[in-house]
């Protein structure tokens, strides 16, 4: 044997070593959480489902993996990621950030879009059609979901005092709130908001601005603390082959959303 096909076969055996040696199996199941936020994530009757769950069930199944879902406050999820503890495994989901890619590794296909939406009561006439609008809502006093992050806009108009925030744990308490005349606006994303409304029976006192204040992707992410990176181009596989295939719009539906029009 010549010495240039010994050392092709060593390099071959080599690199077969390196791949099997970084190879991981994956596990039986994950402990994948998030907090209440329908209808991407629905605590009923003992059960929890929505649209983030779903998803991630289902990438799960398809993967052989086990999903299992479990409830955490979003404050509690994002320290625990940050100083790294083993609590957690993967959460969804999860806006992309510089800071926050130092502990979590992010999925590239996101579970839903935050179109960032303002509720008024129906009587309001309030114009707002861009960005600068915002100073409209001077003086007034703009419901937000503790754990929802805001966008650069809309901190900076809060900074500066133009209107005041006030910040509780879910929509709903928002939007009872509003109707009570307690807030003058609530700001989420619109499918949190029609969904909310829905549930509340509040059309006929409640209606949603048109002008979105941003679109926002939301990921599957998971702890970098629980070494699971190998994990992600697994999942991105399986959820980009279920938006192919029609599931993302299935599952988006069973919670009234029309998914095509996102």
């Amino acid at each position: 044997m010549s010495p240039f096909i010994k050392l092709f076969i060593s390099s071959i055996f080599m690199s077969c070593l390196v791949v099997s040696s970084y190879a991981k199996e994956f596990p039986k199941s994950i402990t994948c959480t998030s907090t209440v936020y329908p209808p991407f994530v629905i605590e009923e009757d003992g059960e929890l489902r929505g649209v983030d769950f779903d998803l991630v069930r289902e990438a799960g199944k398809r993967l052989g993996i086990e999903v299992e879902l479990k409830l955490r406050p979003w404050k509690r999820i994002e320290s625990d990621l940050k100083i790294r503890t083993k609590i957690l495994q993967a959460v969804v989901s999860f806006f992309k950030t510089p800071e926050r890619l130092a502990y979590m590794d992010y999925t590239s296909v996101p579970t839903h879009i935050t179109q960032y939406t303002l509720f008024v009561r129906k009587n309001e006439i309030i114009k707002f059609n861009h960005l600068d609008d915002l100073k409209n809502f001077k003086g007034m006093t703009i419901g937000v979901n503790r754990g929802f992050k805001t966008t650069e806009e809309f901190e900076k108009a809060e900074k500066i005092g133009i209107f005041k925030t006030d910040r509780v744990n879910t929509d709903k308490q928002n939007f009872q709130k509003l109707v009570l005349g307690r807030i003058d606006a609530v700001l989420t994303n619109y499918y949190v908001g029609i969904y909310n409304l829905k549930k509340l029976n509040l059309f006929d006192e409640v209606k949603n601005l048109p002008k979105v204040l941003a679109s926002t992707p939301a990921f599957m992410v998971f702890a970098k603390e629980a070494d699971m990176e190998y994990l992600v181009p697994e999942f991105d596989k399986i959820l980009k082959q279920m938006k192919k295939d029609g599931t993302y719009s299935k599952i988006y539906k069973k919670y009234g959303i029309d998914y095509e029009k996102k």
